[in-house]
C-alpha cells in the first residue's frame, strides 16, 4: 500500500508521525511525505530522518495548496491498490495497518473505505478527548469516525471520486476533510472497525482547524453545503447533519441570523428520529454558545 502524509512547518511532529509509520507491524508499504511549501526547517529535518530508508519518498511543493492537493501530488506519483492517509500531527498505533488490512481481507467484497476510531491526546500522550461512540450516545453523528488519519482506501475509489483534489485550484480550506468525506461516501457506506488506532494530538502549533472559528469558515461551510446538496439529496439524514454543521459554524461566530435557517432545515430534513439526535448532539453546545455570546454582549 501507499501511505501519504502531507505536512507544512511541522518538523518534529511530522518526524514522530513518520516514526509511527515505520514502527507499524504491517510492513508492506511505501510512505510518501509531501511538504506543502514549508518556510522553516521541515524539509531538511525530514531529509535527515529518512536518509537511507528506501521505503520513504519526500515530495516538496513550491506553493502552499493545502492538505488535499498535497495528498493528490503523492497519489499521482504512486500506484499501490491500497492507500492510507495520515495527518502530520497525528500518531498511528503500531497495529493500525495490520488491524485494518485484516478487516479488509476478511470482507466479502472490496470495502472501498475502511475506517477505525480515534481519540485526542496532548503532547505528553495524556488523553484530552475520548474516542467518539459508534451510533450510540449523544456525541454520535455520521461524521464521528472520519478523520483524515483513519481511512484505508482503495485506489479505485479515490480515482472514481476524482482524486483527493478534483479541481485546480482546490477551493476548500477549512472544509477539505468534509468535502473529501462527502465524495468518498457518495455511493458507499464506510465500514468502521471498533478499535482506537489513531491518536490525534492537541498541540500549540498551527493547525488547519485554527481557522474554523471564523466567519470565513462559516461561509465556506455554507458554500460546501450548496455544492454538495445534489450529491446528498438521496440521504435526508446526511443533509440534516450538514445543515446542522453549517448552523453550528455560524453560531461559533455569533451569527444567529445566518444559523437559524440552517438549524430549521436540519430539523425539517431529519425527521423525528434524526431530529432528536441532532438536538441531543448540538443542543447543549448551542445553548452554551448562546449564553456565552449574551454574556459578551
Amino acid at each position: 500500500m501507499d501511505i501519504i502524509i502531507p505536512t507544512r512547518n511541522r518538523p518534529h511532529l511530522t518526524a514522530e508521525a513518520v516514526r509511527a509509520v515505520q514502527a507499524q507491524t504491517y510492513q508492506d508499504w511505501h510512505l510518501h511525505v509531501v511538504d506543502d511549501a514549508s518556510t522553516d526547517g521541515t524539509v531538511a529535518h525530514l531529509r535527515d530522518l529518512i536518509d537511507g530508508d528506501g521505503r520513504v519518498t519526500l515530495h516538496t511543493l513550491a506553493r502552499c495548496g493545502g492538505g488535499n492537493p498535497a495528498r493528490q501530488r503523492a497519489f499521482e506519483r504512486s500506484a499501490a491498490p491500497l492507500v492510507a492517509i495520515c495527518d502530520s500531527d497525528d500518531l498511528w498505533a503500531p497495529d493500525k495497518l495490520a488491524r485494518q488490512v485484516a478487516a479488509w481481507d476478511g470482507a466479502e467484497s472490496d470495502p472501498g473505505l475502511l475506517l477505525c476510531r480515534h481519540d485526542v491526546i496532548d503532547g505528553e500522550g495524556r488523553p484530552v478527548a475520548r474516542a467518539q461512540p459508534l451510533r450510540r450516545g449523544r456525541r454520535w453523528n455520521p461524521f464521528t469516525a472520519f478523520n483524515t488519519s483513519t481511512p484505508l482506501l482503495s485506489r479505485r475509489l479515490i480515482t472514481e471520486v476524482g482524486g483527493f483534489a478534483p479541481a485546480t485550484p482546490y477551493p476548500w480550506v477549512t472544509t477539505d476533510h468534509m468535502e473529501l468525506f462527502l465524495r468518498l461516501t457518495h455511493s458507499i457506506t464506510p465500514r468502521t472497525i471498533p478499535e482506537v488506532l489513531v491518536h490525534c494530538r492537541h498541540h500549540a502549533g498551527p493547525r488547519n482547524s485554527d481557522a474554523e472559528r471564523t466567519r470565513d469558515a462559516a461561509v465556506e461551510a455554507e458554500a460546501l453545503l450548496g455544492a454538495a446538496r445534489a450529491r446528498v439529496a438521496g440521504s435526508r439524514r446526511t443533509e440534516a447533519w450538514l445543515e446542522a454543521w453549517v448552523a453550528g459554524r455560524y453560531l461559533e461566530v455569533g451569527d444567529l441570523r445566518s444559523a437559524r435557517p440552517h438549524a430549521t432545515a436540519a430539523l425539517r430534513a431529519g425527521g423525528p428520529f434524526t431530529g432528536s439526535r441532532l438536538l441531543a448532539h448540538y443542543g447543549p453546545w448551542a445553548l452554551r454558545q448562546l449564553v456565552r455570546q449574551r454574556g459578551v454582549a
